[in-house]
């Protein structure tokens, strides 16, 4: 099983509790997950997003650079930049798809909570959006995903593979790591970077009008 989790520029805290679930999912699972990979669009300060994301526990990071002069992505074109991403990883190992694409419920930018609703239709997989807790069946090729509604939340049943939009309850996120130093975060980055964790950049800038 392979997770990816989309990143926005910023670190905010639907992106941490994206990244933690992701780790938390690594944690019951063990051996069952083999690999989380972050992926981001943005510009070149975007890189810090993804230092911390590795400093926090993804295996390796993907860094789709925009000029640093441009607007951001039309939730559209991060949707279908997303989509080949995964179509390419997915041809290069079909043996060990991915499964699982975790992602804030909204970005910090326009707020527009859309990216992860596209990203699905997309690829025709099942979703399940404003996740409060993700649980995972292997063996069944299910999750099991309590939604935050109106009044209270629900539970849905999903077939894998799934894309997840968590919700501000989906961990609880430990705020002190905003005090934390960075070197302290580029320190652990470099560790994961000089063994098996690396950036890489896979796809040539776009902007908010490629479809």
């Amino acid at each position: 099983m392979r997770i990816g989790v989309l990143l926005c520029h910023e670190i905010v805290t639907e992106v941490y509790a994206a990244i933690e679930e992701a780790v938390r999912l690594r944690e019951r699972l063990k051996a069952e997950v083999k690999t989380i990979q972050a992926v981001t669009i943005g510009p070149s300060k975007s890189v810090d997003t993804l230092r911390t994301a590795l400093a926090l526990g993804a295996d390796s990071a993907i860094h789709v650079k925009i000029p640093d002069a441009d607007p951001a992505p039309e939730p559209l074109a991060v949707a279908k930049t997303l989509r080949a991403i995964i179509e390419k990883k997915n041809a290069e190992k079909p043996d060990d798809p991915i499964d699982l694409v975790i992602l804030g419920k909204q970005s910090i930018d326009d707020d527009l909570g859309v990216t992860g609703q596209m990203l699905a239709g997309l690829l025709g997989w099942s979703q399940a959006t404003f996740a409060s807790k993700v649980e995972i069946d292997t063996v069944k090729k299910e999750a099991v995903v309590a939604r935050e509604i109106d009044g209270g939340s629900e539970e849905v049943r999903c077939k894998l593979p799934l894309i997840v939009t968590t919700d501000l309850r989906c961990v609880q996120v430990d705020h002190s790591i905003h005090s934390l130093t960075y070197g302290y975060i580029l320190l652990s980055t470099c560790l994961r970077l000089n063994g098996e964790s690396k950036i890489c950049s896979l796809f040539k800038p776009i902007s908010k009008h490629v479809f």
